[in-house]
């Protein structure tokens, strides 16, 4: 499925790596429940994301939590790394199902996001409908990215004035892991009482010299094409900009 993908869209191996062995995000867990922005990004349906941005049922995490089950079984111990954007609607229900969860949050000005993912899901609509398809217009695509996440980053501000939650989370500028990637993983390390050891920050120092033949580094986009000087993007999320706008900066 990958390989089909890429070849009817090639700069999708700009954009992402493909691998049916690699890491995924926990919205392949949550399509289980119906629940997953895959679902929009590469089929355009508009009910359901306003159903998915102001509705969402619950459970979510109880299914999440079953399939970590099932992928643990009878398998190696140890701590899980998960990752998903959308748990940003869903911090409550994360904490009360994951009551000791380690979070990071990252944070970047929503202007560099949006064009970021609206190209991603550009290119995902064009491998599913073809360029000429009105499913594959820009501007639409980053109209529709604003509203969801900006909703997102309100909501998680919202979860995170309840102390239980916001006292599992650690907050990282984005533009960190990009100029300091070790010093922000021993910073995460020593919040959370975990060990960083010389090993380990060879292992890190391999990883990040490793070549990439594929993946974000690569991944490049004008952000006129979803339009986002449109969209009035500064003014979106101000609970989140109140807390959160000194991590935003360049």
């Amino acid at each position: 499925m990958f390989d089909n993908m890429v070849k009817a869209v090639p700069e999708l191996a700009d954009i992402h790596p493909w691998d049916a062995r690699m890491p995924q995000e926990c919205n392949c867990f949550t399509n289980l429940h119906f629940v997953s922005s895959n679902f929009w990004s590469s089929y355009s349906v508009p009910d359901y994301v306003d159903w998915l941005t102001f509705g969402r049922p619950e459970g979510t995490f109880q299914t999440h939590r079953r399939v970590l089950q099932q992928l643990q079984w009878k398998g190696p111990r140890g701590r899980w790394l998960l990752k998903a954007p959308p748990h940003l609607f869903m911090l409550d229900e994360l904490v009360d199902t994951y009551p000791d969860a380690m979070i990071v949050q990252t944070h970047r000005e929503p202007a560099s996001f949006v064009a970021s993912l609206a190209s991603f899901i550009w290119a995902l609509r064009r491998a599913s409908f073809g360029a000429d398809s009105s499913l594959s217009d820009g501007p639409t695509i980053g109209r529709e990215v604003l509203l969801h996440y900006g909703e997102a980053l309100e909501k998680a501000t919202k979860s995170r004035q309840r102390p239980e939650v916001d006292g599992r989370i650690f907050d990282v500028a984005f533009r960190e892991t990009r100029t300091d990637p070790i010093g922000v993983v021993r910073r995460i390390y020593e919040h959370f009482g975990l060990e960083f050891t010389p090993e380990y920050e060879e292992t890190l120092k391999r990883h990040i010299a490793a070549e990439r033949p594929t993946g974000a580094d690569k991944h490049r986009y004008d952000p006129a094409d979803f339009g986002i000087d449109k969209l009035n993007i500064p003014d979106r999320a101000p609970s989140y900009r109140a807390r959160f706008g000194d991590l935003l900066k360049s």
